[in-house]
């Protein structure tokens, strides 16, 4: 087995103490482990789904039921992979959309969550509803206010389309 506890990947050198080449050898050892790891099969390592990067565009949805639901399907139509949907704990999740898609909801203009907690992690995110896409990018994150009672739904979609196909 190459796997150890604590996702550790494990490789064979040896049951000769005396012929294996030990980290107190450093110089050599170094050699020895490069050399082993140049020709490393990739496949035999496991996946750290949460440390990895998606290579689909991640959706965060702040929304309430059952807006948060029309969100997310609209996210997931347009292309998006839907990681978490929260009206609450922002704390927690507001750092885990750093460099994703925030769909947030918003009724007559005014999102549900407070300007102060968004725009601690997101300086100037609300300017983006002035904008006529509703939306703003801070830095690698795209955050679009979407108001659900508003009939258009396909601007939204095509908007969010657009945002899953940019790098």
């Amino acid at each position: 087995m190459k796997i150890l506890p604590g996702q550790r990947f494990a490789y064979h050198k040896g049951n000769d103490p005396k012929a294996m080449v030990m980290s107190l050898r450093w110089e050599e050892w170094k050699k020895q482990t490069t050399a082993y790891f140049r020709q490393l099969d990739e496949t035999l390592l496991p996946v750290d789904e949460k440390g990895g990067t998606s290579l689909v565009p991640t959706a965060y949805v702040i929304g309430n039921s059952p807006y948060y639901q029309a969100l997310t399907a609209m996210a997931v139509k347009a292309g998006l992979r839907a990681a978490a949907s929260f009206n609450r704990q922002y704390d927690k999740y507001l750092p885990e959309a750093n460099g994703h898609v925030i769909l947030i909801e918003t009724h007559e203009g005014k999102p549900i969550v407070p300007q102060k907690v968004l725009e601690k992690y997101y300086p100037k995110a609300f300017a983006g509803l002035s904008r006529p896409s509703k939306s703003i990018r801070i830095k690698n994150t795209w955050i679009v206010f979407v108001d659900p009672s508003e009939p258009s739904p396909k601007a939204i979609e095509k908007t969010l389309s657009e945002f899953a196909k940019a790098p």
